[in-house]
């Protein structure tokens, strides 16, 4: 499991309609283009710090980096001291000439209770496992491919939501050249 932050947040007495995390990342060239390769574009290392989470009453806010809208009523000040779980991915992208490595930062749902957030973190790593072990079998004496359940897609995995429900929750880190780098529980606490 990913690293668990724990920080407070002051929020107006005002409808929420969602949260979204106050991100900050550092981009470093790891490998640079092969000047006598037209096509190649280098390699690039993205690290990313959360610094904390801002609430928004705006709706049109959705559709901003790293937003989210909780499956669960918010209802102040009855929220207020209460803990809050974000759970968010990072993960690497690529293409033929070139990779990215912690590219992209997801977040996956907010969730009240720990346990929660926890079983959708299992979940997602073991559905990451099984789209790629079971698409690529492993390699090496002894590997063997996974049995992946009837049905199975790559792209969509049944997680435990913030609201206590299963839902369909899309995986971007499952292509072929992508690739799941950390699952993170980010902790905070709403306070008047």
């Amino acid at each position: 499991m990913g690293r668990k932050k724990k920080v407070a947040a002051v929020v107006e007495q005002k409808p929420v309609y969602g949260f979204s995390l106050r991100t900050d990342s550092d981009t470093q060239v790891t490998r640079e283009p092969h000047d006598d390769d037209s096509w190649d574009r280098g390699n690039t290392s993205t690290s990313w710090h959360v610094e904390g989470v801002d609430f928004t009453s705006d709706e049109g806010a959705r559709y901003g980096d790293h937003f989210v809208v909780p499956k669960f009523d918010l209802v102040f000040p009855l929220l207020a001291s209460k803990e809050f779980h974000i759970l968010y991915g990072i993960y690497s992208t690529g293409d033929s000439f070139g990779h990215d490595d912690g590219k992209y930062l997801e977040i996956i749902d907010v969730y009240h209770d720990l346990a929660d957030a926890e079983a959708a973190e299992r979940q997602l790593r073991e559905h990451y496992s099984l789209a790629r072990e079971g698409r690529w079998g492993g390699y090496g004496p002894g590997a063997t491919k996974k049995t992946r359940p009837k049905n199975f897609n790559d792209y969509t995995c049944t997680i435990t939501g913030g609201d206590g429900k299963p839902f369909g929750c899309h995986i971007p880190w499952t292509g072929y050249f992508e690739s799941l780098d950390d699952l993170t529980i980010y902790t905070f606490t709403i306070e008047d």
